[in-house]
């Protein structure tokens, strides 16, 4: 990212993708639509897991149960030192980069990506943005936060639950933005076999709000980020700028994303 970077100021859960249909915008990018909905036939073990024995040994593990405190792992770094950024953290005027501004959230999609904003059934309300390239995406959305971090730690339990409930698996591992949360989700394919949907969520935390990228298709099945598959989302990601506005939100509310001026919602038929 081109922009220059203002000093730092010292000083619900969360609506999973199947409760939404999904609309594009005039926005969308030459190309058709990745395979991200489409999740591939996986067995369901530990084999599958992207990021599957990524935990490093540290000295915050307990000594009854060997396990990693994963919410002072998430306070331990400065995980937004390179994005996702506040408004307020950057200066959008010091570079001619051409960004998608959809109100509460700024994006840059790569090159050749395509854009979709998923619409909330009955309220007609666009709660995230779909962000495809090739056969992978990332889903953003963003939410409410209180002033001191630690709601992710707190949503992601909640998650880990519904995901056990519907006969999934979770597992938090080393991310780049502090703990990532791997899913494998049962899915039935067209054939009628069930298969595995996996999916990596990267949150980051900033000045009273959370954003939540959730990567799918194949770049979901690959534990780095610096390769043609995952590079370009995490770059997408990195480079989200979130505008929360000052007035007052309850935590965890999502924050509804608007149309850019002049441009039109193209509803999509949905799947029966």
């Amino acid at each position: 990212m081109i922009f220059g970077r203002k000093k730092k100021n010292a000083d619900e859960v969360v609506a999973e993708p199947s409760e939404a249909t999904t609309g594009s915008s005039d926005l969308d990018a030459a190309g058709e639509p990745p395979a991200a909905d489409s999740p591939e036939e996986q067995p369901n073990d530990a084999a599958a897991t992207p990021g599957a024995g990524r935990e490093a040994e540290t000295a915050d593990e307990s000594a009854a149960g060997g396990e990693r405190d994963w919410a002072a792992y998430d306070l331990s770094a400065d995980w937004r030192e390179d994005g996702p950024y506040d408004v307020e953290e950057v200066d959008l005027e010091a570079d001619q980069v051409q960004r998608l501004d959809l109100g509460a959230l700024i994006i840059t999609p790569p090159p050749g990506a395509q854009l979709q904003l998923q619409v909330a059934q009955g309220t007609q309300t666009i709660i995230s943005a779909l962000v495809m390239h090739g056969e992978s995406a990332l889903e953003l959305s963003v939410f409410s936060a209180p002033r001191t971090p630690g709601l992710w730690a707190e949503t992601r339990e909640q998650i880990i639950e519904q995901t056990l409930a519907g006969q999934g698996s979770a597992d938090c591992v080393e991310g780049p933005f502090g703990t990532e949360l791997v899913r494998n989700l049962p899915v039935q394919l067209p054939d009628g076999r069930v298969g595995v949907q996996v999916t990596r969520t990267w949150v980051a935390e900033g000045p009273r709000w959370l954003l939540r990228g959730v990567v799918m298709g194949k770049a979901a099945l690959s534990n780095e980020v610096d390769n043609d598959l995952v590079g370009p989302l995490f770059d997408t990601f990195c480079d989200v700028i979130v505008r929360r506005g000052e007035e007052p939100k309850p935590v965890g509310d999502l924050m509804p994303l608007q149309l850019p001026a002049g441009a039109q919602m193209q509803r999509m038929p949905t799947q029966e």
